[in-house]
């Protein structure tokens, strides 16, 4: 079961508003590169400090993976993690799942009823893509395509393009521009001791309509204003006192 969401028409933008709006998606778009490089350098700063036997540092640094900087954890059923695997040992997905087992406990399709559930209560419209680890849910969110991918104790939340908001960001090449607008602890999306599909597109809906309205906006305020009172955005940069 899908849920439509409700799809808008609306008149062309004016070229200040698309400009404006074009301004913001490379904002976002540049904060969450500075974000993920920032990340990766952490990492690998941190994986340098562990002698845990890694022989590719800068492979760990960038997975992503919940193992590192803790390779001996049981995560990937006593196997090393994928991207330490040099290609001649490389196994197939199916050899993996077999030898690491579920990464999720079996519910007999109880998680895709409470997906459905979720969806037709938050008007989007969602589809598990990938049942295991990682876990991935994609959709769309008020015309706007999006995929949720958690693995490990990390989610990720991105979406289409402005220029293309109908477009599946999960089945989207590498070289198709995408924008990550959240991302975060895992345990955030966990209720009695398993993920929870509501909490996840709980998440999904938050933060897409949250960027929706602020894209929409005109930001009204006065000039001691740090927020806009409609959607929330910042008018002044953060760092700022």
């Amino acid at each position: 079961m899908t849920i439509e969401p409700v799809r808008r028409q609306s008149a062309p933008l004016e070229p200040d508003v698309r400009r404006q709006r074009e301004e913001l998606f490379a904002e976002l778009r540049a904060e969450s590169e500075w974000a993920r490089t920032d990340q990766i350098q952490r990492t690998r700063a941190l994986l340098e400090r562990i002698p845990d036997g890694l022989h590719d540092l800068d492979a760990a640094a960038q997975c992503g993976c919940a193992c590192h900087p803790t390779p001996g954890t049981p995560i990937h059923g006593g196997l090393p993690c994928q991207c330490q695997r040099p290609p001649a040992d490389g196994l197939s997905l199916a050899e993996i799942m077999e030898t690491a087992g579920p990464t999720q406990p079996e519910d007999d399709g109880g998680s895709n009823e409470e997906l459905e559930q979720a969806a037709l209560e938050f008007g989007i419209e969602a589809r598990e893509v990938v049942p295991g680890g990682p876990w991935v849910v994609s959709g769309s969110c008020d015309g706007l395509g999006y995929y949720l991918r958690d693995r490990g104790d990390r989610f990720r939340v991105v979406v289409a393009p402005d220029e293309d908001p109908n477009l599946d960001p999960w089945e989207a090449p590498p070289e198709q521009v995408t924008l990550e607008l959240a991302s975060g602890s895992s345990h955030s999306l966990w209720d009695d001791g398993h993920l929870s599909p509501r909490l996840a597109l709980r998440l999904v809906a938050s933060v897409v309509r949250t960027y929706r309205r602020q894209q929409a906006c005109t930001h009204p305020h006065s000039s001691i204003d740090r927020f806009c009172a409609l959607c929330g955005a910042n008018m002044v940069e953060p760092w700022t006192p």
